[in-house]
């Protein structure tokens, strides 16, 4: 379930925090106005506690060439030649540095302290629901850049969400949202932009055990070895064996010196068929028995290792060469089937969205849903009585199937009761306390419907964010 929420402005003075973000205040290309015109008020961004981070890609090339970095997630960012100009407006050359992040988990969007709401002109504040937030910066010898006038770099992302959502980028400075131009707020499907190019298979991807021609000035030996099937080569006819290499074949004669009780194969290699050999016996020693004043036998074990290849020689080894390529084109054509399925399956239920972008630091693809079951209300919250609401400098809230996450600031708060909400604050302590409003009672709601307000009382869980991983597990066990 989606769900937003519209309620009435209020302001607030807040520390800011960033996470993998370099460009603290708005650059001299600041966006355009959008056609909404968005009140200047402060949403700054507030990182709960340090341990919370978001780890960025950092790529470096040459600002002469341009670059196309492709990440993990889906996303692709394509730089155009000379883009960046430094703080004094003078054009990059060399090498410089890009970074990027996403925030797309609740856990991530916390630990940026992005705020998920904007004010508009008439007065109200919207949540947001994100379809995919990012932050693209880049340095040069530690030095902030900015893109140059008339260079914008592509940016797309993969996400599950599809329907329209605007694309704003964020105001340091101002700690305001502003909706930025696109040329479609539709996403297209990941699946129609599957990649065509032919699938490599690569050697070492190959089940089968390439034959091995008999190589000339070593010497070749016979082996009663059993499971030859297990490697594939039990229809290699006059299988021999040789050392794997001259050096081998001198320092390993003790493999014929003695009939050894047992030999076996470990660490057999698929594309060279070599393998290791451990070969094993037992003897029997006479040991003084001092307790019996005679000499008794005493089993000792003897195990040495070398490594071998199988070899074949002429026909045999033609014959095998034939067999083999016929096996192996058929296996190829299975690996290339299933890589393409894999490369669909990846981006089935995948929608890609475009952005060009003039401007370095945080963009979102946002969208603020009206519910008329939200019942919007002035909150105090506290923790069982420790933290009053002016000491919690936001408050976060999960809502919906998704976890979509939703951020408050000071005594402002909405919900819908007819979704599952957990209230959530980190204290200084990196403590997570929470609520949930399936906890009110019907008189307390009915209360809270005709006052207009809500007291909130979040107990602490014993649960520490002690990193953005252990954050998301938490958010997680909370479904």
């Amino acid at each position: 379930m989606k769900k937003g929420y519209i309620i009435p402005v209020f302001a607030a003075l807040l520390l800011t925090a960033g996470a993998c973000n370099k460009n603290k205040t708005a650059s001299s290309t600041s966006p355009s106005s959008p056609k909404d015109e968005v009140v200047s008020s402060k949403f700054d961004r507030v990182k709960p506690v340090n341990s919370l981070v978001v780890g960025c890609q950092s790529d470096v090339f040459d600002v002469s060439k341009g670059a196309q970095i492709n990440y993990a997630s889906g996303a692709k960012v394509i730089v155009p030649k000379d883009a960046f100009v430094d703080k004094n407006g003078n054009p990059v050359k060399g090498e410089v540095k890009l970074n990027f992040a996403e925030y797309n988990k609740p856990e991530e969007v916390i630990a940026s302290g992005l705020p998920m709401c904007i004010e508009t002109t008439g007065g109200e504040i919207g949540y947001f629901e994100s379809a995919g937030m990012y932050e693209i910066t880049a340095e040069k010898d530690g030095e902030e850049l900015q893109l140059a006038s008339g260079k914008n770099i592509e940016i797309q992302t993969m996400g599950e969400k599809t329907g329209e959502f605007n694309f704003y980028y964020y105001d340091e400075e101002r700690g305001t949202w502003q909706e930025q131009e696109v040329s479609s707020k539709q996403p297209t499907p990941a699946a129609s932009l599957v990649s065509n190019e032919p699938i490599v298979v690569e050697d070492d991807e190959l089940s089968l055990p390439k034959p091995q021609l008999a190589r000339s000035g070593l010497p070749a030996f016979d082996l009663k070895i059993k499971n030859l099937s297990d490697y594939g080569m039990d229809n290699w006819e006059s299988l021999m064996w040789q050392f794997k290499d001259e050096n081998s074949a001198k320092d390993n004669k003790w493999l014929f010196e003695r009939n050894w009780s047992s030999i076996q194969i470990s660490g057999f290699n698929n594309r060279s068929a070599s393998c290791n050999i451990t070969a094993i016996d037992y003897v029997y020693d006479l040991v003084e028995d001092k307790k019996l004043g005679k000499k008794k036998k005493k089993q000792r074990k003897i195990e040495k290792h070398c490594s071998i290849v199988p070899v074949l020689f002429g026909n045999s080894y033609k014959n095998a060469m034939a067999s083999y390529q016929n096996a192996i084109d058929v296996e190829k054509q299975q690996i290339i089937r299933q890589k393409k399925r894999q490369r669909m399956d990846k981006v089935r239920n995948q929608f890609v969205r475009v952005a060009n972008v003039s401007n370095l630091g945080v963009h979102n693809w946002d969208r603020i849903i009206k519910q008329p079951e939200t019942i919007v209300l002035n909150a105090d919250f506290n923790v069982h009585g420790d933290k009053q609401d002016e000491d919690l400098s936001v408050v976060y809230m999960l809502t919906g199937d998704q976890k979509e996450i939703v951020t408050f600031y000071r005594d402002n708060f909405a919900f819908n009761p007819s979704y599952a909400n957990t209230v959530m604050v980190i204290l200084e302590t990196g403590e997570i306390a929470t609520f949930n409003t399936d906890e009110l009672s019907p008189a307390e709601l009915s209360e809270a419907k005709s006052t207009k307000r809500i007291d909130i009382s979040l107990k602490p869980t014993g649960v520490y964010a002690e990193s953005t991983r252990a954050l998301g597990e938490f958010i997680r066990s909370q479904s």
